[in-house]
Formats: structure tokens, sequence, C-alpha cells
């Protein structure tokens, strides 16, 4: 229910002659919060009942009947489509699927009561959207390096030898690996013993995979 909740609450900040560039409290069932919406297409709110902020950006439908919400977090995949159920002066009604929320005028006074908190909040979001974008870069060369691995302890227990090189499993365990960014698997080793494989791309981002 958090995604529902946070991708709700991003309205376009016009809607035909609607402005609603400014800041507005957020009430639903699963709790209450602020937003601010900006003139640039961009938003930040928070929402007390995960106690995390959120931000992104969002695109009108030409014939005004909704909005796309980019979700920048990574944690909804694709864009999602709110319906404007209904607009007054000060108040505005959004629904996706059984999920209605309302969004009512505040001011800046009522918002900075949460500045501090949503700085905080998206230190750490942020934070986690560079660890994530991080490790799916890094999948598939460690995926390769993970493949390499379970070749060579395949090919020291069946073979009896303390070692096996790229060299020994290319062909015959797996087909010849193509580099992702020229990156070279052709010196790797595993050891009956363990450890860790480790290539560096041509950019000079290091690679790891322990087995």
């Amino acid at each position: 229910m958090k995604h529902v909740i946070l991708i709700i609450l991003l309205l376009p900040f016009s809607l035909n002659a609607l402005d609603l560039t400014g800041y507005w409290t957020i009430q639903s069932s699963e709790g209450n919060g602020i937003i601010s919406i900006k003139d640039d297409g961009t938003y930040v709110g928070y929402l007390p009942i995960i106690g995390q902020a959120t931000e992104g950006s969002y695109e009108v439908l030409k014939d005004g009947s909704g909005v796309l919400i980019n979700d920048p977090t990574g944690e909804i995949p694709i864009p999602l489509l709110l319906d404007i159920r209904q607009v007054e002066k000060d108040r505005v009604i959004l629904q996706m699927v059984m999920a209605a929320i309302v969004l009512e005028r505040s001011n800046a006074k009522i918002y900075s009561e949460y500045e501090d908190i949503i700085a905080e909040s998206l230190i750490e979001s942020r934070k986690r959207k560079a660890e994530l974008e991080q490790w799916r870069s890094q999948a598939p060369v460690v995926n390769n390096l993970r493949q390499i691995a379970s070749a060579g302890q395949q090919y020291i227990l069946e073979e009896g030898v303390s070692s096996a090189t790229y060299a020994q499993l290319e062909g015959i365990y797996f087909e010849p690996i193509e580099p992702i960014n020229g990156e070279s698997y052709t010196e790797l080793v595993v050891s009956e013993n363990g450890g860790t494989l480790t290539v560096t791309d041509k950019d000079g981002e290091v690679y790891e995979y322990t087995y």
C-alpha cells in the first residue's frame, strides 16, 4: 500500500486553468502527509505513515484526464497513471484502483515543520537509489564471475585437482564469456579453498565475487 500512497499524492502542478503549484496536505486512510509541488514539474513530499520523504516528476496527459507518474527510486519499474476524480478551488481528489487521496491546499509554514525530516530522509533515499543503481550495473559482470566460480568448483571436484583456470573451463562448462565493459576473465583461477574472483573494467570499476 505504500507505493499507492506515494504515487497518488503526486499531482501535476497545472491542469487546464488550475494551478496546483505550492504546498498541499495529504489525507488518506493510510495516513496524512504534506507535499510541495513545484513549477518545474517536480515534487517533494513527506508521509508520516512510512516516515520517509519522496521526490520525483510527472507528465500531464494532453486530454487532462490523468497524470503519468515517474518514480526515480526504481521501486516502481513503470510509470503509473492517476485519474483525477474531483477538482475544487483548494481541494483535489485523486483515484487509482481502489485508493482515494485528498489534497488540500496548505502553506509554507506547515511545510517548514517537515523540512529537516524531509532533508534527512531524502539523503537516505538517494543513497539507497545510488546503491541500487550500482548493484544493477554490476550484476551482469558479477553473474559472469559466479558462473566461472561454479564451473571451477565442479571441475576441481571432478578432476581431483586444487585449482582450475578460465582456459580449462571455457568451452566445456560454458561458452566464451564476452566482456560487458572491457573486463577480462582469462586470467582468473578458481581455488579448491575458495576465494574471491576479481576483474576490472575499462573505466576502472572493480567487480568481485566471493565463493
